[in-house]
């Protein structure tokens, strides 16, 4: 009998332990394989150890590549790595003995797509430190609208957009015994239809459920039209830019007054949300520098009423092209993902905008300090604000 195991790496977060990675839909597969909990922050001595075990097959998903550079010293044809950025490494050409799985690994393994939830983790609690536990619960891959011109998900693995029941998955979570849980329902873009679902779902009165959508206008009309509260749902949205000229040139395929109106339904029947957005714009005019500062304002007009957690807002690094024909045409001065550490590590200045939702790093970059200079100590908050410049918030 074949010796198998598969790895699931974990991090401790201010007061809570972040499961980065899992097998839950094909875990059952496996009842005999081993589960290694791997600390992200401290795995060499366990990493190892599990080479020395000498199994058959090691099985390992990632999402960001320094989830990869922790485990590759150890690899070798042993290992079958995938997950979101396996399909990096086949494009950058990177050099790797183990096996890599570009689709889900249920395709890898040659079965239909599971709706099969298995918490394996569980006997493996006492390893953890944190009694607030994060894990992620896949509902599906690829976004429906797959559309932006600075996304590249679209480039690599299946072309169709695969989706389990999420209905039957969210009835098989449970909340764990020895504190509270929230789980990522980790999908590109979540379509309405599932909304719906998760709307319907009685769990997130147990445990509080965070996924991506789109500020789209078929979700505005479930917003309105449902009787469901949004309390224990956290939503995060890719707004990219407070332009919409700037949507426009990237392709988003919404419209600004959507983002607002979708965020404030949302808060009002009791959820959180978050905004993504880029910095270092190359297309960034005037024009649209005026539009941010105006939609920046508008902001504190509409949301201001509300506790200052309701909203937050996440800077995600400068704007990179998937391929070098999309760059030349939409930024000279940005160049394209040359490799995978640009495509996938995480990107500096990541800084969470401060609770006064002062504008920072999120528009420090944005092209709106360069066409006005004015503002940058405003926006920086690098320096005391001048007395003669009207400060945004």
């Amino acid at each position: 009998m074949a010796r198998e195991a598969f790895i699931t790496l974990w991090r401790e977060e201010a007061g809570f332990t972040n499961l980065l990675n899992g097998f839950s839909f094909v875990a059952h597969l496996f009842p005999d394989a081993d589960h290694w909990l791997v600390d992200h922050c401290n795995s060499d001595e366990r990493l190892q150890a599990l080479v020395k075990q000498r199994y058959d097959k090691i099985y390992f998903s990632f999402s960001f590549s320094s989830q990869y550079q922790k485990i590759s010293p150890y690899l070798n044809d042993r290992w079958v790595i995938g997950g979101p950025a396996a399909s990096v490494l086949h494009r950058f050409h990177v050099d790797t003995p183990a096996e890599i799985v570009l689709g889900s690994f249920e395709e890898y393994l040659g079965i239909e797509t599971s709706c099969r939830f298995t918490d394996y983790w569980r006997d493996h609690l006492d390893q953890l430190p944190a009694k607030k536990l994060v894990y992620n619960c896949s509902v599906g891959n690829r976004c429906y609208w797959n559309k932006c011109t600075f996304c590249d998900s679209g480039l690599y693995g299946s072309d169709d957009c695969e989706r389990r029941a999420i209905g039957s998955v969210l009835a098989q979570l449970r909340p764990i015994s020895i504190g509270t849980s929230t789980v990522r329902l980790s999908t590109d873009s979540m379509t309405p239809k599932q909304f719906e679902e998760v709307m319907r779902s009685p769990i997130r009165r147990k445990i509080p459920l965070s996924f991506m959508f789109r500020a789209d206008p078929a979700f505005t009309r479930v917003l309105k039209t449902t009787k469901h509260d949004t309390r224990g749902l956290y939503v995060s949205m890719g707004v990219e830019v407070l332009s919409q000229a700037g949507m426009d040139i990237l392709n988003k395929g919404i419209d600004i007054n959507d983002v607002f109106e979708i965020t404030r339904l949302f808060i009002e029947k009791g959820g959180k949300v978050k905004w993504f957005l880029m910095n270092r714009h190359p297309f960034m005019t005037k024009a649209m520098a005026d539009d941010c500062i105006a939609n920046i304002q508008r902001m504190k007009k509409e949301f201001g009423k509300f506790p200052k957690y309701k909203l937050m807002i996440k800077n995600v690094g400068p704007t990179y092209w998937p391929t070098e024909a999309t760059a030349q045409t939409f930024g000279k001065y940005r160049h394209v993902k040359q490799n995978m550490w640009e495509a996938y590590l995480n990107l500096p200045s990541e800084a969470v905008l401060d609770q006064d939702r002062r504008i920072n790093c999120a528009l420090r970059d944005s092209g709106i300090v360069q066409l006005y200079p004015e503002w940058y100590d405003t926006i920086t908050r690098t320096k005391k604000p001048r007395k003669d410049i009207e400060p945004l918030f």
